[in-house]
């Protein structure tokens, strides 16, 4: 039989060579694979902002175009790093609107606009530089001493104003503390670490308060003097509940610096103390699960006597002070609107 014809060579196209002149692949049969389609066009953040602004009526200026496409060009001095970070152009285009927005009505962004158009205000700028202060405590009294380098006293300080508390160094009687040489452990005292100038100002006055306050009675002289029949004993009540943080039940009280209790204690040579709850007593001893009271005790009969009227005076100058004090909190104004 008669062979058929060989079918006639095909025309090349474009796409039987690469963009370098090269052979374009082909499949098994010879005819050559065409390139991929084109990915889709990335989200355009100019054309996004301009299409907002269109909405809402604000005339702008066309953005370049290439190819009947707005074109979105980068800050001068950008670097390439690839390709662009679209939610960070959008919201720079965005931010763009919103000052044209502010231009020409004045500042502020009309009512529902809030809701299409991210915030450009920046973020506050919070500090985050470790602070310390140092606050003396090895002159202090034992008790005081005691009260300042308990834990539950640190954390209590660390709840209240986010300020941490340490004990640092150690305590040195007076010989040794006149012997101290330079290299040797500094003498005891709190360390308080924060980022807060006013947190930590507080901090530092929650410990001068113990540090200026009455000292507290040893508690092994106490147990003596409670097993002693010859010691007078008596517990005089504040009768104030519930004070508010505005009147300070503790400072009418104590006085300047513990001034009026020193004052009791130096003219009748008794022992006053202020116990009970709200006081700087420690959770456990007696009274200080009571009602807030002075415990006035003395071993003489008239030295007794007298330190219980002078803390009954005290007590009722304290009681008026606070009823002047309700009095005026009561009648006062209002804040304008």
């Amino acid at each position: 039989g008669k062979m058929a014809d060989a079918p006639p060579p095909r025309k090349k196209s474009r796409w039987d060579t690469g963009a370098d002149g090269s052979a374009a692949p082909t499949d098994a049969a010879g005819a050559p694979i065409p390139p991929p389609p084109p990915l889709p066009a990335a989200p355009n953040p100019a054309l996004m902002a301009a299409q907002i602004a269109a909405q809402m009526g604000i005339p702008s200026a066309p953005p370049p175009m290439l190819g009947g496409i707005p074109q979105f060009a980068p800050p001068p001095g950008t670097p390439a790093l690839g390709a662009p970070d679209v939610n960070q152009a959008a919201a720079e285009a965005a931010a763009r609107v919103q000052a044209m927005i502010a231009s020409q009505q004045g500042g502020g962004l009309p009512p529902g606009a809030g809701a299409l158009i991210p915030s450009a205000v920046p973020a506050p700028h919070i500090s985050t530089v470790i602070q310390f202060r140092k606050v003396e405590i090895n002159g202090c009294a034992a008790t005081q001493r005691n009260i300042l380098t308990r834990k539950t006293f640190q954390q209590d300080i660390t709840q209240r104003t986010g300020i941490n508390v340490t004990t640092k160094g150690k305590y040195y009687n007076m010989d040794d503390l006149a012997n101290r040489k330079d290299d040797d452990e500094p003498p005891i005292y709190l360390e308080l670490c924060g980022t807060s100038e006013d947190k930590l100002k507080q901090a530092e006055e929650m410990c001068k308060e113990v540090i200026n306050d009455v000292p507290l009675p040893d508690p092994r002289a106490l147990s003596k003097q409670a097993q002693s029949s010859d010691w007078k004993m008596k517990r005089c009540y504040v009768g104030i509940k519930d004070p508010p943080h505005s009147f300070s039940i503790m400072g009418k009280l104590l006085g300047p610096k513990g001034a009026y209790v020193k004052h009791i204690t130096s003219t009748t040579h008794a022992r006053v103390e202020v116990k009970g709850r709200g006081s700087r007593q420690p959770v456990g001893e007696p009274g200080a699960e009571e009602e807030l009271h002075l415990e006035v005790s003395a071993r003489d009969e008239g030295d007794f006597m007298r330190a219980v009227k002078l803390v009954e005076d005290l007590l009722q100058s304290v009681r008026e002070e606070f009823d002047k004090h309700k009095e005026g909190v009561h009648r006062a104004p209002a804040p304008a609107p």
